[in-house]
């Protein structure tokens, strides 16, 4: 994606544990913002000009987080 003459990439990650955002460590020059977004939301915006994530990819994930016992 292509915002304002410079490229836009959304990384979406999964992780578990007992951390905060401010434990992610980022370089600033690099990266907007780093967010916890709950899977509900990014299924709202999917097929949006600001998501490329293709509806498979979160079935996938969908159906992972299941297999493993978490609720969603």
């Amino acid at each position: 994606m292509t915002v304002a003459g410079k490229e836009k990439h959304l990384w979406l990650y999964f992780a578990r544990g007992d951390w905060e955002l401010s434990d992610i460590k980022t370089q600033e020059t690099e990266i907007t913002a780093v967010k916890f977004v709950p899977l509900a939301d990014i299924k709202k915006i999917i097929g949006t000009f600001a998501c490329s994530i293709q509806p498979k990819k979160i079935e996938l994930l969908e159906n992972h987080l299941k297999k493993i016992g978490i609720k969603i």
